[in-house]
């Protein structure tokens, strides 16, 4: 059996860089190592306008591809999980605050939402 939390973690990461690269190239540059790798030791992407975007993005296309409840749901636990220590520290992490993790909530509920309204306007197309 698929461990959700392992395929919710690969998804988002996977998805991560396209969101990144979209940002990059159509909204604002972003840092990069010499390697042409990004540069996440420059502050931009954790807690910005960059952070917020991945978890749209993510999320919207997390609904595209995969069956809506499964991907919020998922995410939801992932956010959750992410506030515990224990879970934290299984992952290699520490427990994100609860301000970081209502932050994440948003942002993702944000991305469900342009989903929801793409998805509307080409049925009525």
């Amino acid at each position: 059996m698929v461990n959700p939390f392992h395929f919710y973690n690969s998804y988002f990461n996977s998805t991560a860089n396209d969101a990144y690269a979209y940002y990059d190239q159509n909204i604002a540059p972003l840092p990069k190592n010499p390697d042409g790798s990004w540069d996440f030791t420059s502050g931009a992407f954790h807690n910005t306008p960059v952070d917020a975007f991945r978890h749209a993005y993510a999320s919207a296309a997390g609904q595209y591809n995969y069956p809506n409840l499964v991907i919020e749901q998922i995410g939801y636990l992932h956010e959750l999980f992410g506030s515990d220590p224990q879970y934290a520290a299984y992952n290699g992490n520490s427990p994100q605050p609860a301000g970081e993790m209502n932050m994440d909530l948003w942002n993702n509920h944000k991305g469900f939402q342009v989903y929801d309204n793409l998805a509307s306007s080409l049925n009525d197309a």
